[in-house]
Protein backbone atom coordinates (compact mmCIF):
# COMPACT_ATOMS: atom_id res chain seq x y z
CA UNK A 1 0.00 0.00 0.00
CA UNK A 2 1.48 3.33 -0.99
CA UNK A 3 1.12 6.25 1.36
CA UNK A 4 -0.85 9.26 0.11
CA UNK A 5 0.86 12.59 -0.47
CA UNK A 6 -0.40 14.91 2.27
CA UNK A 7 -0.21 18.67 1.84
CA UNK A 8 -0.25 20.32 5.24
CA UNK A 9 -1.60 23.89 5.33
CA UNK A 10 0.98 26.67 5.02
CA UNK A 11 0.35 27.53 8.67
CA UNK A 12 1.78 24.18 9.75
CA UNK A 13 5.12 24.75 8.06
CA UNK A 14 5.24 28.32 9.36
CA UNK A 15 5.56 27.05 12.93
CA UNK A 16 7.61 23.97 11.98
CA UNK A 17 5.00 21.19 12.00
CA UNK A 18 5.85 18.34 9.64
CA UNK A 19 5.08 14.68 9.09
CA UNK A 20 7.64 12.77 11.15
CA UNK A 21 6.64 9.24 10.14
CA UNK A 22 3.68 7.03 9.28
CA UNK A 23 2.03 4.59 11.68
CA UNK A 24 0.21 2.22 9.37
CA UNK A 25 -1.90 4.47 7.17
CA UNK A 26 -1.90 7.44 9.55
CA UNK A 27 0.64 10.26 9.66
CA UNK A 28 2.42 11.17 12.88
CA UNK A 29 3.22 14.88 13.01
CA UNK A 30 5.93 16.58 15.05
CA UNK A 31 7.20 20.01 15.99
CA UNK A 32 10.40 21.00 17.76
CA UNK A 33 10.31 23.24 20.77
CA UNK A 34 11.77 26.66 20.02
CA UNK A 35 11.77 30.03 21.78
CA UNK A 36 9.14 31.27 19.29
CA UNK A 37 6.73 28.52 20.41
CA UNK A 38 7.17 28.99 24.15
CA UNK A 39 4.53 30.57 26.34
CA UNK A 40 6.34 30.56 29.65
CA UNK A 41 10.05 29.77 29.63
CA UNK A 42 10.55 26.05 29.10
CA UNK A 43 6.96 25.31 28.08
CA UNK A 44 5.18 24.97 24.75
CA UNK A 45 2.57 27.66 24.16
CA UNK A 46 -0.94 26.19 24.27
CA UNK A 47 -1.67 27.56 20.81
CA UNK A 48 1.28 25.65 19.36
CA UNK A 49 0.07 22.46 21.02
CA UNK A 50 -3.46 23.11 19.74
CA UNK A 51 -2.16 23.71 16.21
CA UNK A 52 -0.18 20.45 16.28
CA UNK A 53 -3.25 18.50 17.43
CA UNK A 54 -5.51 20.11 14.83
CA UNK A 55 -3.01 19.50 12.03
CA UNK A 56 -2.74 15.82 13.09
CA UNK A 57 -6.52 15.49 12.81
CA UNK A 58 -6.60 17.23 9.42
CA UNK A 59 -3.70 15.13 8.07
CA UNK A 60 -5.30 11.87 9.26
CA UNK A 61 -8.63 12.74 7.64
CA UNK A 62 -6.86 13.82 4.47
CA UNK A 63 -4.90 10.55 4.30
CA UNK A 64 -8.05 8.49 4.87
CA UNK A 65 -10.05 10.35 2.24
CA UNK A 66 -7.24 10.18 -0.32
CA UNK A 67 -6.90 6.44 0.25
CA UNK A 68 -10.64 5.89 -0.24
CA UNK A 69 -11.82 8.60 -2.63
CA UNK A 70 -9.01 10.89 -3.75
CA UNK A 71 -8.15 14.42 -2.65
CA UNK A 72 -10.74 16.47 -0.79
CA UNK A 73 -10.91 19.99 0.61
CA UNK A 74 -11.01 19.95 4.41
CA UNK A 75 -11.99 22.74 6.75
CA UNK A 76 -11.90 22.13 10.51
CA UNK A 77 -15.17 23.23 12.05
CA UNK A 78 -14.55 22.95 15.77
CA UNK A 79 -12.04 21.48 18.16
CA UNK A 80 -11.81 21.42 21.92
CA UNK A 81 -8.65 20.77 23.90
CA UNK A 82 -8.49 20.14 27.62
CA UNK A 83 -4.95 20.84 28.77
CA UNK A 84 -3.95 18.60 31.66
CA UNK A 85 -0.40 19.86 32.10
CA UNK A 86 2.25 21.95 30.39
CA UNK A 87 4.28 20.60 27.48
CA UNK A 88 8.01 20.65 28.15
CA UNK A 89 10.99 21.68 26.03
CA UNK A 90 11.23 18.66 23.77
CA UNK A 91 10.03 17.51 20.36
CA UNK A 92 6.27 17.00 20.46
CA UNK A 93 4.40 14.37 18.45
CA UNK A 94 0.72 14.05 17.57
CA UNK A 95 -1.39 11.52 15.76
CA UNK A 96 -5.13 11.11 15.33
CA UNK A 97 -7.53 8.23 14.97
CA UNK A 98 -10.80 8.25 13.07
CA UNK A 99 -13.48 6.87 15.33
CA UNK A 100 -16.38 7.17 12.91
CA UNK A 101 -16.30 8.47 9.36
CA UNK A 102 -19.37 10.27 8.08
CA UNK A 103 -20.38 10.90 4.50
Amino acid sequence: MSLPEIDLPEYASTIGISIDHWDGGSPVLAVNCSPELCGNPGMFHGGAVGALLEMAAVATLDADLRAREGAAALTPVDSTIEYLRAGGEQRAYASARIVRAGR
